[in-house]
């Protein structure tokens, strides 16, 4: 994280004024009244208030900005993965199932956790209908209720002494190795449905506390590597042709007595 004074070059001011009904002006805003960090910026409270991305200039709600939208959406409509999710088993082209392991990172919102829980419900995976006993609610709304989907670690519910606000583990795929002092219950969610020959699945990867935009390179410093963890579980997914999901932790290793050894080169 990073500031640059106030705020200059990185988006266009903005004021926002506000009216009682009667049309009277009563409060001008055009600083920032809260500190904000946003795509690895850090503005402070007090700094000039700015649009944080860049848009069409159109204003809110209004009835061009809807027709864009429209347009917009009609054309990336068909590249919704949300669309043809069901295609992967439920309603499957020409009758072929496709095997799917959906593999997000705790905390992420470069490309949203929300998106990717969306995708999960799309695909059966995510069950919003029948109450899972382990939560006594369905998993969709123990995963928004516990703030996973939320991924908004600044007005989050959980922190810890050492590592301050903190991300909801759901699957404790490091079965509380790492010392993050993340919040987790004994009965991770791992969420799997079976399809055709294999099966689909949802796994969410804590790579920190702070949440993460993907795994990283593997780093056998770690107490548990969740980078290797990550590859080597969707390369045993692949390996299996989707018939089997493993969490066994020596995927974090390169002990897993089921991996083919790869030879040194010469």
């Amino acid at each position: 994280m990073y500031t640059v004074p106030d705020n200059a070059g990185l988006g266009d001011r903005v004021r926002v004024e506000v009216f009682s009904a009667s049309g009277e002006l009563v409060r001008t805003i055009d600083t920032f009244e809260e500190e904000v960090r946003h795509e690895g910026v850090t503005h402070p409270v007090g700094s000039p208030l700015i649009a944080l991305s860049w848009g069409l200039g159109l204003p809110r709600g209004s009835q061009a900005l809807r027709q864009v939208v429209g347009v917009l959406a009609a054309g990336a409509e068909a590249a919704d993965p949300v669309v043809y999710a069901r295609q992967w088993a439920d309603e499957p082209v020409r009758g072929e199932t496709r095997e799917v392991l959906i593999a997000l990172t705790v905390g992420d919102t470069s490309v949203p956790i929300a998106a990717g829980a969306a995708l999960a419900r799309a695909a059966g995976v995510i069950d919003v209908g029948e109450d899972d006993p382990r939560y006594g609610t369905s998993v969709d709304r123990y995963l928004i209720e516990s703030e996973v989907v939320q991924a908004d670690i600044y007005h989050g519910s959980y922190s810890d002494p050492y590592w301050g606000p903190v991300h909801y583990d759901p699957d404790d795929l490091d079965n509380g190795i790492n010392p993050y002092g993340e919040p987790t219950l004994a009965d991770p969610v791992r969420a799997e449905r079976p399809v055709g020959d294999g099966r689909h699945a949802l796994r969410f990867l804590y790579v920190s506390p702070y949440g993460s935009h993907a795994y990283f390179l593997p780093d056998p410093g770690l107490a548990w590597d969740v980078n290797t963890f990550g590859a080597q579980q969707v390369a045993s997914f692949l390996a299996s042709e989707g018939a089997e999901v493993s969490d066994d932790p020596c995927l974090a290793t390169a002990d897993c007595p089921f991996l083919i050894p790869i030879e040194p080169m010469p």
